[in-house]
């Protein structure tokens, strides 16, 4: 049966290869990527993306799921909603896959027991003549529920799962990720200047009511004494040095410049790829080029992205308190922004020719499929393209043109990260054969799709959301 599902997919994957020809610069005069000329790699599809907050993070994700889809790959995805145990550290008993294999074991224990009332039922067959017949009925059940558990056993894959991406929220935990994912897989992860993310944090996760702050300019009130609004309410994950919170360190553990250089050091070492969303075409062309991807592989629409009227104005002293807060984010973002430009000037190919190739290719792509990129969710009819809001905060979606509302690379392009991963789930359930969700699965599904309904009719509702 998986044989049979790999094939459709297959088939379904070249269509969609030849129905967007036109859309992915087959037929433009810039196909060619610069570094095609100096490069005989092979593409890599093993990646951990550590998805960090208020990164530009969905907008790779998005450039990964739909790589991972076109490709027929296999995703380590969240059990429910979109995040692999964060703010936890990551677990493997968070991913959807394992939780299904975890089921698959409990039907294990079922036939042990039924194997266990069937050497019963044949004493009782040598004690009681009388009741042969009775016994023999049973015994052919319990046979037909033996084969039962027999087809639901085959139509799995044995009781391990080969992942090729993870690029859902997590917290970094490097031990319990190499436990799942292969050997070889190429570690990614994407940092932003500290003022703008902290800015977006704050606005995002609603701080300021975590921290009782009711005046207008709430950010400001709490970079004059944050320390006094964390002693007070407590630390929240996001309250100082986000970045590194999500990549596994507490701010208590980054008590020194050296204690922070450590870290860094540390992550360097783990991460091939450490993108700068300040960057982020520049970036995406050191990714495609440590992938060996094509130029359209690392395309993109800015999803998940603030309307202006949701930003707030950051004065010189707000973020110089801002940095001074978040002394450890500021460090990594100071390396890895100078290890990024190190990087790209190494590059065998001219590197700046292919990000204007890039910027031209996302132009081309967005006139092609995009009717607006600044759509509210009033505006948007389909739920697929429903973009997640925190209270208060207005994000943009879009609308496609009618032309690409069937053009899959317009349509996969265009979805928001937590409809994106539900039809990912509900893909791989089908691959393994499980069909229905579990109760608790289905109730999270529910929940957010009756918040996405009353909130479409009235304010969003607080949770966790996109980053």
């Amino acid at each position: 049966m998986a044989n049979v599902f790999k094939v459709s997919e297959e088939d379904g994957r070249n269509a969609d290869l030849r129905e967007n020809e036109e859309l992915r610069g087959e037929k433009y005069g810039i196909n060619k990527d610069v570094s095609r000329f100096h490069s005989t790699c092979r593409p890599k599809s093993n990646i951990v993306f550590l998805k960090s907050h208020k990164t530009a993070s969905s907008t790779v994700q998005n450039i990964l799921m739909r790589y991972g889809l076109a490709n027929n790959l296999t995703f380590a995805l969240p059990k429910r909603e979109n995040f692999l145990n964060w703010p936890k550290f990551f677990h493997k008993s968070s991913v959807l896959q394992e939780h299904l294999h975890g089921n698959q074991e409990h039907l294990h224990g079922n036939q042990e027991r039924l194997l266990g009332n069937r050497e019963h039922l044949h004493g009782n067959q040598e004690r009681l003549h009388g009741n042969k017949e009775h016994l023999h009925g049973n015994q052919e059940r319990l046979h037909g529920n033996q084969e039962h558990l027999h087809g639901n056993q085959d139509r799995r894959h044995g009781n391990h799962t080969a992942y090729n991406i993870l690029c859902h929220h997590t917290r970094f935990h490097y031990d319990n990720i190499r436990d799942l994912m292969p050997d070889d897989s190429v570690y990614v992860t994407i940092v932003r200047n500290p003022v703008d993310m902290f800015e977006s944090i704050f606005t995002y996760r609603r701080l300021d009511k975590k921290y009782h702050i009711s005046q207008p300019n709430s950010l400001k009130v709490f970079l004059d004494s944050p320390s006094d609004f964390v002693k007070k309410y407590g630390r929240t994950e996001h309250s100082q040095n986000p970045l590194l919170y999500d990549l596994g360190y507490d701010s208590d553990q980054l008590t020194s410049s050296q204690t922070i250089q450590s870290a860094i050091d540390r992550i360097g070492q783990i991460f091939s790829v450490v993108m700068v969303a300040d960057y982020f075409e520049e970036s995406l062309i050191l990714l495609k080029h440590v992938l060996c991807w094509s130029l359209d592989d690392v395309t993109f629409f800015k999803v998940n992205v603030r309307s202006d009227k949701s930003v707030r104005h950051v004065t010189a002293d707000m973020a110089g308190k801002i940095r001074q807060w978040n002394k450890a984010d500021a460090m990594l973002f100071e390396h890895f922004n100078r290890t990024l430009w190190a990087k790209l000037s190494k590059l065998p190919f001219n590197w700046r020719q292919e990000v204007q190739l890039l910027k031209e290719r996302n132009q081309r792509l967005k006139d092609a499929c995009l009717k607006s990129d600044d759509a509210s969710n009033t505006e948007i009819r389909e739920q697929k393209f429903r973009v997640w809001e925190p209270e208060g905060v207005s994000v943009r979606g879009f609308l496609l043109r009618d032309s690409a509302r069937e053009n899959r690379t317009c349509v996969n392009m265009a979805k928001p990260p937590k409809p994106f991963t539900y039809e990912l789930q509900d893909r791989e359930r089908l691959r393994l054969g499980t069909g229905q969700l579990h109760d608790r699965e289905r109730a999270g599904q529910l929940q957010y799709r009756e918040r996405e309904r009353l909130r479409l009719g009235t304010a969003a509702g607080q949770g966790k959301g996109g980053t």
